[in-house]
């Protein structure tokens, strides 16, 4: 989770009947996963755990879906200790772009406003919102043309492919490359004239 979601952790115990539950944790304070990791010890296996502000939604940008038991837990979390417009304008204002994370808490902020913002903020923010989502679409359409190049590029080396090799291998990578260098390397052949290090200083 990222912004201004509310950062938390579910894993798996048995409960007193030796049944599968869910310890389910959120940390209002810290308000980023590695960091609670760190401070609150939270086990290895953990899964992060998210809620979403404007409308409490139990969320996680973790791959599997959240079993049902977490999310009815982590919603009486969130009943709990934010029952009210002021217990949760108390958690923005605590934890506000403390990660690095200032755009993300832009970008969802206004939802929560019943006009959609239009009585706070100026025609210079919004102009100024729409030049950055406008650019944030240009770059991502850019990496998005990317990908799709790249996609194709692997589809046409399928065809024309004859070698053996059905995942990444390094070191019988380094002795194909060695071997078969594209042009940019295959040119650079002077000799090294100072001793590799792991740490180097100009």
């Amino acid at each position: 989770m990222c912004g201004i979601e509310g950062h938390g952790f579910y894993w798996s115990i048995e409960n007193e009947l030796r049944e599968l539950d869910y310890e389910v944790v959120f940390g209002l304070e810290i308000n980023s996963h590695s960091s609670q990791r760190n401070k609150y010890k939270i086990p290895a296996n953990a899964k992060r755990l998210g809620f979403n502000p404007v409308n409490g939604e139990i969320i996680s940008n973790d791959s599997e879906p959240i079993p049902e038991r977490v999310r009815e837990k982590a919603s009486l979390l969130f009943e709990a200790y934010f029952p009210n417009k002021e217990a949760i304008a108390g958690h923005i204002k605590r934890n506000y772009a403390k990660n690095y994370d200032k755009e993300e808490w832009d970008m969802k902020l206004p939802s929560m406003l019943e006009d959609g913002s239009r009585g706070l903020f100026s025609k210079k923010y919004f102009t100024q919102r729409a030049q950055y989502y406008t650019q944030w679409v240009q770059d991502y359409t850019q990496q998005a043309q990317d990908f799709t190049q790249r996609a194709q590029d692997c589809t046409q080396r399928a065809q024309d492919s004859f070698g053996t090799l059905d995942e990444m291998d390094i070191d019988k990578f380094i002795d194909y490359f060695l071997k078969h260098p594209n042009s940019y390397w295959a040119e650079r052949n002077e000799p090294l004239k100072v001793e590799y290090q792991e740490l180097v200083r100009a």
